[in-house]
């Protein structure tokens, strides 16, 4: 029986574009929209960034330096940030979730991130303990994250279901035992949810 479910973030509750950024971020930078795509979203310092193992501050002023970015560490912060877009229909079936079941959210982000979310949409304030890569000091699929979730809401993984865009992190869920959602572009959440016998009210 399932007693709490597991969100994702990135592709799940808010969709992104890395590479409209990039394009933004380049016509202000010496590096080409592709160098600039490589840097903020695969290169060392990202994953460094998204792990917690530098700060926010450090992360945009080397990334600036990196890139020769002619504006404002504070700017480029804004235009790196500014890549999400809700989506709208996800967040609905999370809202009426969420006033039957507890609700989690494990993600693979940063602080910058998060601190955007959170003006932009506010939806995040509905998770009580959500679980972010940057404050775990490691990323899905690496199991300690997902543990780390399960204990911050008290349950255990086989009453736990889990809801990620990613087939990686689907199945690190389900070897610790938790019930898991691939949730694919062309899936409704809704329908994947009552495959599961998950009340949608």
């Amino acid at each position: 029986m399932i007693k709490t479910i597991f969100f994702d973030l990135g592709n799940v509750l808010v969709d992104f574009d890395w590479k409209a950024s990039a394009i933004k971020i380049a016509d202000h930078a010496a590096r080409s929209p592709e160098e600039v795509y490589h840097l903020c979203s695969g290169s060392e310092i990202a994953r460094k960034y998204e792990c917690g193992m530098i700060t926010t501050a450090f992360f945009f002023e080397t990334l600036k330096d990196e890139i020769g970015f002619k504006l404002t560490a504070e700017e480029l912060h804004g235009l790196w940030s500014d890549i999400f877009t809700l989506n709208e229909k996800n967040v609905a079936v999370l809202d009426k979730i969420r006033k039957i079941y507890p609700v989690g959210l494990i993600s693979n982000t940063n602080e910058a991130h998060v601190h955007w979310i959170e003006k932009q949409f506010g939806f995040l304030a509905w998770f009580p303990h959500p679980t972010y890569s940057y404050f775990e000091g490691c990323m899905k699929p690496r199991k300690e994250i997902f543990l780390s979730a399960l204990t911050a809401l008290s349950v255990t993984a086989k009453e736990s279901l889990f809801i990620d865009d990613l087939d990686s992190n689907v199945l690190a869920a389900r070897e610790l035992g938790m019930q898991a959602i691939h949730l694919s572009p062309e899936k409704d959440l809704e329908l994947e949810l009552k495959k599961f016998d998950v009340k949608v009210i």
